[in-house]
């Protein structure tokens, strides 16, 4: 039999930008009703960094709102079973 999976890692990609003076995550309803978070949990998450940044060149090539001073991060999730 096989030996069941006790630990798994995934990888994604947040926004954090400048919005009141302080550094937060733009939201995952993002332009809509928040736009931005200080929870990890409620950011808007991308599978690949060229996707992040493509969603803030494409929302800052509008030009009605901006993402002031972006930074992509990558984020390690590792779930482990005991």
């Amino acid at each position: 039999m096989n030996e069941l999976e006790r630990e798994n890692t995934s990888y994604f990609y947040i926004i954090e930008a400048d919005r009141d003076g302080q550094r937060k995550y733009v939201n995952k309803t993002f332009p809509n009703i928040y736009q931005y978070t200080k929870k990890i949990l409620h950011a808007k998450r991308f599978y690949s960094e060229e996707r992040a940044l493509e969603f803030i060149e494409d929302f800052n090539s509008v030009g009605r709102y901006m993402i002031n001073n972006p930074l992509v991060k990558m984020v390690k999730r590792t779930f482990t079973v005991e």
